[in-house]
């Protein structure tokens, strides 16, 4: 048996070529990248659901949700930044879909609150 390094590893380490990104559903690209990053083994791999609620879970305590922009440092293909990215669009949405819309007794007034 021939001894791996871990640059070795991560060279192995190639986007499904038969994957189209564009067209892809978040949570197929979320798991391609998790792959990619090494989380297909045995002993290192989790469930979409429970990556997602880990991110987020810090997403909240970190309180990012007025964040504009974030940089993920270190080594990886990106599934961190990418989920984070969910993530902020998924509250995006939630904002949006939690206004309420009220026109006031004169009908001439709109008054939002979030």
């Amino acid at each position: 048996m021939q001894t791996k390094t871990w640059q070795d590893i991560w060279e192995s380490k190639r986007l499904d070529s038969n994957m189209n990104l564009q067209n892809a559903d978040t949570n197929e690209v979320l798991q391609e990248l998790l792959r990619c990053n090494g989380f297909d083994s045995k002993t290192g791999s989790f469930s979409i659901e429970t990556y997602r609620n880990f991110i987020a879970d810090i997403f909240q305590k970190a309180k990012l949700g007025q964040c504009d922009s974030m940089y993920e440092v270190g080594c990886g293909a990106g599934a961190f930044l990418y989920a984070m990215n969910m993530q902020k669009a998924e509250n995006n949405q939630t904002a949006i879909n939690s206004i309420n819309t009220s026109t006031d007794s004169t009908g001439g007034a709109n008054a939002v609150s979030m």
